[in-house]
């Protein structure tokens, strides 16, 4: 920060606090010692009680791997999520939840259920409902959520990609394995604060990669000025990339993370990742005399890559 802004240290750490929800004191002044502040109580979950909440979750993951969550899974697979991603991220389907409205009438939703965790424990679950019921996402329980899937994916070292949607999330996750760490806030309008800007901070370069839209415009221009805005190639979002024939992982590579690696280490993941010639391989990563160039470097990080992409 202090190379792109030009300004000394102290400054720096006080523009992270601001951007943390901290307040650092300005003042030089030795502080008088103060006793320990109390810890604010956490906000209340809401919503489904916990256990109602988890209950739902387990039981709607093993559904949609059987007959009747079939639709629901198919769904998912157009949308290029691999049952793996599926499984892994607990994604599921439910048939039913009722939920009391604070006037206490009850209401019915039905569809994929898209939980939220916090160091392995759940934060919030979302219902993506069936067909054209509305609205399409109803949030059934919250219990201080921070990213989607868990903020503990994130890599320290590796890039930054922050989606729009959930499902968009787990598409680029999936198929940016070992590239970057990719979350999502839940909304465009959402913006990082507190322990989940500082959870974000251990990731060196940060791509926001909203739906292809003005409202995701608008809310990219809200981000500090570490963050990158980057548009799907074509169609709205992610999925509609990936529906369009787009190789998602390869765009990126060529695109957005060329920078975060070096030219032998491109050429090594695009000839073996993507079973291209030696030489189309040098050519991509920027090689020049590439027919005459030395074998590809391949070191630690690119084959982590290459056998993740394998």
């Amino acid at each position: 920060m202090k190379r792109i802004k030009g300004i000394e240290f102290r400054e720096d750490a006080q523009i992270v606090a601001e951007l943390a929800g901290l307040s650092p004191s300005t003042s030089t002044s030795p502080r008088p010692a103060a006793s320990k502040p109390a810890k604010l109580p956490a906000e209340p979950p809401s919503g489904l009680d916990r256990q109602e909440a988890e209950r739902i979750v387990a039981e709607a993951a093993e559904r949609i791997l059987e007959p009747e969550g079939r639709q629901a899974l198919e769904y998912l697979r157009d949308r290029g999520l691999s049952d793996e991603t599926v499984r892994r991220h607990r994604i599921g389907w439910t048939p039913r939840v009722n939920i009391i409205r604070e006037n206490g009438t009850a209401w019915t939703v039905a569809g994929i259920t898209i939980p939220w965790f916090n160091s392995g424990r759940l934060a919030m679950l979302k219902i993506r409902q069936d067909g054209d019921r509305k609205p399409k996402y109803v949030q059934v329980f919250s219990d201080s959520p921070s990213l989607y899937p868990d903020p503990n994916i994130i890599e320290p070292g590796l890039p930054l990609v922050v989606c729009e949607g959930e499902l968009d999330a787990a598409l680029l996750g999936q198929e940016l394995a070992g590239l970057a760490s990719v979350v999502s806030l839940g909304s465009a309008s959402s913006r990082p604060e507190g322990a989940t800007f500082l959870a974000m901070l251990a990731a060196p370069k940060w791509f926001v990669a909203h739906d292809r839209d003005p409202a995701g415009d608008r809310a990219a221009g809200g981000w500090p000025g570490r963050a990158v805005r980057v548009r799907p190639p074509v169609g709205k979002d992610w999925t509609d990339a990936r529906q369009a024939g787009i190789n998602l992982r390869r765009w990126w590579i060529e695109n957005e993370l060329v920078d975060a690696f070096d030219r032998e280490e491109r050429a090594a993941i695009f000839e073996f990742c993507g079973n291209l010639g030696r030489e189309e391989a040098d050519r991509l990563a920027g090689i020049e005399n590439a027919a005459k160039a030395e074998s590809p470097l391949i070191n630690h990080q690119a084959c982590r890559i290459i056998q993740q992409w394998v």
